[in-house]
């Protein structure tokens, strides 16, 4: 697993992107999530988990960890969001950046103690899973995600359930489904493109 170190970062945080021109949005999710509103985390997850992912694997190599990672990022944010201050000029993108990094270090400072301690290692194996359910859990039971997901077709539904809560590589959903790879690629796109658009008219 690569080390965390700042020109690494840097280049990560590039390809996370900066605001994408939705800086207010973003902002509005997070103080909204201030107040557990649940309807706001799962608008936060599906427009920025992508990216989250992204700036989380270039440190981490290895997939369903990434993606394990990525779900306490979203964590992280649920129970801290009351820390973000947009009087502070800190862009809502980039304060989701920094959540991620900070994800990222605690990580690789736990698998150097796994390293370092079998025993703890053995410990923390038990409940390793446990966050990332839980912040499923938090994006699942949102009604607004509810109704997103009811407007698509069930085997779409599925693809993206499959995907996103069971940490399964398109490969072997393709092979659980037996169907061709890319037609399962075409059905998490167009799914998750629509559930964007399905949230953003809940939203306004």
């Amino acid at each position: 697993m690569q080390e965390y170190d700042t020109e690494t970062a840097s280049a990560c945080q590039a390809t996370s992107g900066a605001d994408d021109g939705s800086a207010c949005g973003l902002s509005q999710l997070l103080e909204r999530i201030k107040a557990k509103d649940q309807t706001a985390m799962a608008e936060l997850y599906v427009q920025c988990r992508a990216k989250v992912f992204r700036q989380v694997a270039c440190f981490i190599h290895d997939p369903p960890l990434a993606h394990d990672v990525t779900q306490e990022v979203f964590l992280r944010i649920w129970r801290y969001a009351a820390s973000y201050d947009p009087a502070k000029s800190i862009h809502a993108q980039a304060w989701i950046n920094q959540a991620a990094r900070n994800q990222v270090m605690t990580e690789l400072a736990r698998r150097r103690r796994r390293r370092e301690d079998p025993e703890e290692a053995v410990e923390d194996k038990a409940d390793e899973h446990a966050e990332p359910r839980q912040m499923a859990r938090v994006v699942v039971q949102s009604p607004v995600f509810s109704a997103a997901m009811n407007t698509l077709a069930p085997a779409t539904r599925k693809v993206i359930l499959m995907r996103y809560f069971q940490d399964l590589s398109l490969q072997e959903i393709a092979t659980e489904l037996q169907l061709p790879l890319g037609t399962v690629k075409t059905w998490l796109h167009r799914g998750l493109a629509r559930m964007k658009v399905q949230l953003d008219m809940q939203r306004s």
